[in-house]
């Protein structure tokens, strides 16, 4: 069974997969002073919860971008499956060309983002992620994969709570679908606005934390961004947003409950 983690700023999602069948999947908080004893010992309880052993793991993946994290879990998970963990960063012989200007400073996460997308779906594509940062990247694939590049900004919740502390009356909100159709507010408060909108002639897919824990790609739907259960997370195709109501989880699709 393969073991592939997902090192994010703030967590840091872990999944079991027996060939290309998703086992069990769980999310831990990426917490920079946990030792690797610790880590061994919260993967080998995370395993043993989901009916699984550590003697079952016979490779192990890791994509990050908290590199404070990443040696004291590489450390961890070897000492709980005795496997060393393969890193995915820009050195990795992958069938995917960073045709970028500096491509060893891409992010691991926009890597296997762009990777997913490509092999999914076989198409041009912008990937959306929606995590501590939200990044935007472009692959095309005529005459082979292509990452071209991005856009990375601030995430809601990154920039939500910047927001709140650089201004003295805003109060701090949850990140909510607004109740009006119109984006215009009416009181005084802070609600986020969609998502940009990249070129009309590209599919969008989103990856973020689905309903279950776990990372997913998405694609936009036909459905109105104003219905009464539209996502927050929203593209613009055919020159209007739509919501994302469909989750494809490595791989497998199923329909997003309303």
């Amino acid at each position: 069974m393969l073991l592939a983690f997902d090192i994010g700023n703030t967590e840091t999602t872990v999944g079991l997969f027996a060939s290309d069948r998703l086992e069990a999947h769980w999310r831990l908080h990426s917490t920079p002073n946990r030792t690797p004893d610790e880590w061994a010992y919260a993967l080998t309880a995370q395993l043993t919860q989901s009916g699984h052993s550590t003697q079952e793991i016979r490779a192990a993946i890791l994509a990050s971008v908290a590199p404070q994290i990443t040696e004291n879990l590489s450390d961890g998970i070897e000492a709980a499956t005795t496997r060393k963990p393969t890193r995915v960063d820009g050195r990795s012989k992958l069938p995917l060309v960073l045709d970028v200007e500096e491509p060893l400073t891409v992010g691991a996460d926009r890597i296997v983002n762009t990777l997913a997308a490509a092999q999914l779906f076989k198409k041009d594509t912008i990937v959306v992620d929606f995590g501590t940062a939200t990044t935007f990247d472009c692959i095309t694939v005529d005459g082979g994969v292509r990452f071209i590049g991005g856009v990375i900004m601030p995430g809601l919740r990154t920039a939500s709570d910047e927001l709140v502390r650089k201004t003295a009356k805003l109060p701090a909100t949850e990140l909510t679908p607004p109740r009006a159709r119109s984006v215009a507010g009416r009181r005084t408060a802070f609600v986020p606005a969609c998502c940009g909108a990249p070129p009309t002639r590209w599919t969008v897919w989103c990856a973020a934390s689905g309903p279950n824990g776990h990372r997913r790609l998405s694609r936009s739907s036909s459905r109105r961004a104003d219905s009464p259960d539209s996502s927050r997370h929203c593209a613009r195709k055919s020159n209007r947003f739509t919501p994302i109501s469909r989750w494809s989880a490595y791989g497998s699709r199923r329909r997003r409950s309303a």
